[in-house]
């Protein structure tokens, strides 16, 4: 049994019920959920109080039922406590819960009953605990267990949270959550807390950071040891800042057994493959712990392997593995073990010793493949090349050899070259490779190659063989010098003498490395008279004679021969071509060359620079050898010396020839250049021109025409009746000094007569034709001419200075203006856009008649009635072109015939038409005039006639008591009405006629309607305006006609 508090709980009353004879009533509140909940047979209780004005009752609640019938919770009680009155309360009473004298003489009573205080004195903490000591006496654990027994009516119950099951040699956090009762301002500032009690272990205290009344909260780990299935018991009470101190809050918490990690599920990227020394970057993580325990990894048992890092290893941290061959694996590897196993083992493990492993075996390749081969592709050239393919396996883990290595040995087995190739060279080995070197000519050597890791002779290092040496010779040969220098010369024991070989060559080609000459009296040189090796490419020399030659026996024949000698550049052996063949004679001649002389271009030569001048030579005296070479050379000026000047142009030393074209673009315009010829002689040398050819080269030319662009060729409807501007782009032209003179020139086919020429200026592109300069359809020619300004003439033979270019057209066909006021045929003359316009006929005016009116005498009344005047013609246009030679029918509409007798409307116009061709066009003609006009009832003017482009006008009506009106005017004036009123005091009343409507286009007028006329007593008499009165046609006879309609033919070309 205790008192039971809730912080701030407070609602209103609903109603209440007392059942006949109950000493107790059932309280029903809106929201009874803010109120403390009593729990069945606990004999718990709270108070509460009915606030009203100045007035309250305090009610103890014992119980709370829930009524069968509405469902509604309500609280049973015992009214009128503590000395309250029990009153009638109506419904919206304030209820609250509040501390009241009854309840805190409960919480300080020195009686520690279980009925006054509704709690146990506790004899030992493990019947606190599980609450089964219910007695008045008290054995306390410690003092303060005896304070907790007074104290539990201020604060509430802590609350224990946190994990139910634990494994020995874990700690966890516990959260302590309590409450003050409300009513009291004592904040909670502590809790205190212990676990694996034995009766003996000291409580820890944690303080609450904020302290407050409302779920103070305090947080503390506790450690746990036992064995499995103990239950240990976590236990906390709360300190006010007071001393107040609260119940114990327990939970129990209940020891398990540890789960080792399940390796079962590792995610791992251990290869199944590599190679010695290769390292690869591993990760293991994917482990699970049932306990939530976090899992690491450490490496044992490491065979042929070792790791960066064995122990404590991370999920998914990053390891690298360094594969290693077996302790004792060979150097010379190639009868080794190809391959092997690198192993170890994986242990997943927890922080409380749980563990479980899995083993791995990795394939580990110790060295490479000794099936390698070899093989030579450059045949017998001493410029070696030879390939390898890549050592075998490849795949991408695979560790390469650092080198290849090659040895090149001669036959006998002495070394001539150690090199090797290393990995980055050569990307890494990953295809196959080639070595090219340079070794010794003619020779027999042999290939040995193996991979290894180094290129140097280190017995440490790893080397794999190939598959087999490869043997193969070199071969060079050579070929002798032959003579180019002329056989049988004589020479004198004063001077030189020149000689000159074409080169001896060599197989494969290799550059001469200089040239050994002998002379002799021998022909075949049993004796020397001289011998020399020269160090030279060249292939030519000059000996001295008289250290070379035997001179004072005119029976003597000097002789001379050459060989060519290499040089091996991998040994620096020298190889010898066979000796010249055959041998230069040499007698007792001496040679000359005379000076060759330029024979065209001839001098003074005025020549084009844009094109090839080709030039002939001739020769001067030759003699004891040949011309083998010449150079053409071009001086600026006529005084032109090559002794002090450097040419313009030189061909070069070319091989000579009679003939020489000096090419095109090279030389400048408008200049003047002296042309020198040298030639060559095999023993004298060159021979020099000093006498030279003086040439000019013109100014500029035309390199085409001038071309017309307005009239082009063939171009016809010229416009002549306006002025034309005609337009072109002057020649083309090359050179200097290039503006040009322009001139337009124009004249008939027929007769070639000129009818207009002009010159327009330099460099003109454009030129007037004034109006009416030319004749309308004729055909003319139009020359554009062009000559230089400088230098240019006008002379049409010489067409680099001057040039023309000839446009034929056609001007335009004469204007085509056609009327016709009568039914006809027209054949149309020209091809060309025209305008064909149709005026219908005009309608006739309408008639009225006079009555006189003498029954009511003395006064008598002349009454008049009128007719409307006609409609004029519709007016329709077609446009378009038509060909010459098309038919045309024209059918003229008539106007309406006069009516002369009295009281008669007017006759509608007849309608105009044309057809023929892509022509089609009709319009319709005015309508008649209406009768009898009076008054009120005017007679309505004639319709104006239907047309495409514009309707006909309406005839003018008749008016009562004024002048009539008038016709209306289509592009023209309409007919006047009737002038006069026909309305004169008493005696004359009526309306005065209407005139007739007019029509036209571009000033020319057909179809007019006739005139309204005036009633009168006997006939029509007198007429208003008919609306043709302008019309330049006949007019019709009576003024109360319609005239005829017509047909335009227009044309719409420029003229």
């Amino acid at each position: 049994m205790a008192i039971l508090f809730k912080n701030n709980a407070a609602s209103t009353l609903d109603y209440m019920y007392q059942a006949p004879g109950k000493d107790f009533v059932d309280i029903y509140v809106i929201d009874p959920t803010v109120f403390p909940t009593i729990a069945p047979d606990s004999n718990d209780y709270f108070y509460l109080t009915l606030v009203g004005d100045d007035t309250l009752e305090i009610v103890k609640v014992f119980a709370q039922i829930t009524n069968v019938n509405t469902g509604k919770l309500s609280f049973r009680s015992y009214r009128a406590q503590e000395g309250t009155t029990a009153q009638d309360w109506p419904a919206g009473t304030r209820v609250e819960m509040r501390i009241t004298a009854g309840a805190l003489q409960s919480f300080f009573s020195t009686i520690a009953t279980t009925e006054e205080l509704g709690v146990s004195k506790l004899s030992t903490y493990q019947q606190a605990i599980e609450g089964t000591d219910n007695t008045t006496n008290m054995t306390p654990r410690r003092t303060v267990d005896a304070i907790h027994q007074f104290n539990t009516t201020i604060v509430e119950t802590p609350v224990v949270t946190g994990t139910t099951s634990v494994r020995s040699g874990t700690t966890y956090p516990y959260t302590f959550t309590a409450s003050v009762m409300g009513g009291f301002e004592d904040p909670i500032v502590a809790f205190y807390y212990v676990g694996n009690q034995t009766g003996e272990e000291a409580f820890i205290r944690v303080p609450v950071t904020t302290p407050t009344t409302t779920n103070a909260t305090a947080t503390g780990d506790v450690s746990f040891t036992g064995d499995v299935g103990d239950v240990i018991v976590v236990t906390t009470y709360a300190e006010t800042a007071s001393g107040n101190l609260s119940r114990y809050g327990t939970l129990n918490v209940n020891i398990i057994a540890n789960n080792p990690p399940d390796i079962s599920k590792l995610v791992h990227d251990v290869p199944t493959t590599a190679s010695r020394y290769a390292t690869s970057t591993v990760h293991f993580s994917g482990v699970t712990d049932a306990d939530g325990d976090e899992v690491k990894y450490r490496i044992k048992n490491a065979k042929n392997c070792s790791f960066s890092k064995t122990n404590n290893i991370a999920a998914n941290e990053a390891v690298t593995i360094t594969w290693k061959v077996p302790a004792g694996y060979p150097v010379d590897a190639e009868r080794a073990a190809f391959s092997g196993a690198s192993t170890f083992t994986l242990e997943a493990y927890d922080f409380l010793g749980g563990a479980s492993s899995k083993n791995f075996s990795t394939t580990v390749q110790y060295r490479w493949a000794n099936d390698t081969k070899v093989t030579v592709t450059s045949g017998t050239s001493p410029h070696l090349t030879f390939t390898f393919a890549a050592p075998r396996p490849g795949e991408p883990s695979f560790i390469w050899p650092n080198v290849f290595v090659y040895d090149i040995n001669y036959a006998d087995g002495t070394l001539f070259k150690h090199g090797w190739l290393t990995k980055d060279e050569t990307s890494n080995w990953t295809t196959g490779r080639s070595v090219t070197v340079d070794v010794p000519w003619n020779e027999n050597l042999k290939i040995h190659t193996y991979w290894a890791d180094n290129g140097e002779y280190d017995l440490d290092t790893l080397r794999v063989t190939c598959l087999q040496d490869v043997e193969f010779s070199t071969v060079v040969t050579f070929t002798a010098p032959v003579w180019t220098t002329e056989q049988g010369q004589t020479i004198t024991d004063e001077g030189t003498f020149a000689i000159a070989w074409t080169q001896g060559t060599s197989s494969p080609a290799y550059t001469v490395t200089g040239h050994h000459c002998q002379t002799s009296t021998d022909p075949n040189f049993g004796s020397t008279i001289n011998s020399v090796e020269k160090v030279s490419t060249s292939n030519t020399s000059t000996l001295t004679t008289a250290a070379w030659f035997e001179f004072g026996n005119p029976a003597i024949v000097n002789y001379v021969r050459l060989r060519n000698y290499w040089t091996d550049p991998s040994t620096n052996k020298k190889y010898y071509s066979a000796w010249s063949s055959p041998l230069l004679q040499v007698n007792g001649q001496t040679a000359s060359l005379d000076a060759a002389t330029i024979l065209s271009p001839a001098t003074n030569s005025i020549l084009d620079p844009s094109v090839v001048i080709p030039t002939t030579i001739a020769l001067g005296a030759v003699t004891g050898q040949t011309v083998d070479k010449m150079k053409i050379s071009a001086y600026s000026g006529v005084n032109a010396d090559p002794s002090s000047q450097q040419p313009v142009w030189t061909s070069g030393e070319v091989a000579y020839s009679s003939s020489y074209n000096i090419p095109a673009n090279i030389l400048q315009w408008n200049n003047i250049y002296k042309l020198f010829i040298d030639v060559h002689g095999t023993i004298t040398g060159w021979a020099r021109d000093t006498d030279g050819v003086v040439i000019r080269t013109i100014m500029h030319k035309y390199t085409g025409q001038p071309n017309q662009t307005y009239p082009v060729q063939g171009q016809t409807q010229i416009p002549v009746e306006s002025a034309q501007t005609y337009t072109w782009t002057n020649a083309p032209r090359v050179g200097s000094n290039v503006p040009s003179y322009t001139r337009v020139v124009i004249y008939r086919k027929y007769d070639n007569a000129v009818v207009f020429t002009k010159e327009t200026g330099i460099d003109a592109t454009t030129c007037v034709i004034p109006a009416n300069t030319l004749a309308h359809n004729t055909e003319y020619h139009c020359r554009i001419d062009n000559w230089f300004v400088e230098g240019g003439q006008l002379d049409a033979e010489d067409m680099t200075k001057f040039t023309s270019k000839t446009t034929g057209f056609v001007t335009s066909y004469p204007a085509v203006w056609q009327a016709y006021r009568s039914s006809t045929t027209y054949n149309v003359p020209y091809t060309g856009t025209y305008d064909v316009v149709a005026i219908g006929g005009g309608g006739s005016g309408g008639t009225g008649y006079s009555r006189f009116d003498s029954s009511n005498p003395p006064m008598f009344v002349t009454y008049t009635y009128s007719g409307a005047g006609g409609g004029s013609g519709g007016i329709s246009r077609w446009q378009g072109t038509i060909n010459a030679g098309t038919k045309l029918t024209c059918t003229i509409g008539a106007g309406g015939a006069a009516q002369t007798a009295s009281s008669m409307a007017g006759i509608a116009g007849g309608s105009t038409s044309v057809t023929g061709g892509p022509v089609s066009v009709s319009a319709g003609g005015g309508g008649g005039g209406g009768k009898d006009g009076y008054g009120g009832l005017n007679a309505v003017g004639g319709t104006g006639g239907s047309g495409n482009l514009q309707n006909g006008g309406a005839g003018g009506k008749t008016i009562y008591c004024d002048p009539g009106r008038a016709g209306e005017g289509v592009n023209c004036s309409g007919g006047a009405g009737y002038p006069t009123s026909q309305c004169q005091g008493n005696s004359s009343v009526g309306d005065a006629p209407g005139g007739g409507a007019c029509s036209a286009y571009g000033g020319y007028i057909a179809g007019g309607g006739g005139a309204g006329a005036l009633g009168s007593l006997m006939e029509p008499a007198e007429w208003a305006t008919p609306g043709w009165t302008n019309d330049s046609y006949t007019h019709p006879a009576n003024a109360g006609a319609g005239q005829v309609g017509c047909v335009l033919i227009i044309s719409t070309w420029a003229l």
